[in-house]
């Protein structure tokens, strides 16, 4: 089980590495970030009022909330998992 977990984890973890990568070489990292604080809010707090008022915002910047927190979901679980070592 837990094994299964780290491959899942991983699997999850590439995406977002991948999608990271891509993000940098468009020049766009910290877009959403800036849209964020621009509002007084960090970047989840935006995401979170993005996704809950989806028809108040483009398409953009609602995928980047999803995006955004989809990101933090993985970081959350890669931290609170276990050690592939600790079995």
């Amino acid at each position: 089980m837990v094994q299964e977990q780290i491959r899942q984890m991983t699997e999850a973890d590439d995406s977002f590495s991948k999608a990271g990568e891509e993000i940098e070489k468009k020049g766009t990292e910290g877009v959403f970030t800036a849209k964020a604080k621009k509002r007084g809010m960090t970047a989840q707090e935006f995401a979170k009022k993005v996704l809950a008022n989806t028809d108040e915002y483009d398409i953009k910047t609602v995928r980047q909330a999803s995006f955004a927190k989809g990101a933090k979901t993985v970081a959350d679980k890669k931290w609170k998992s276990p050690s592939p070592n600790c079995d």
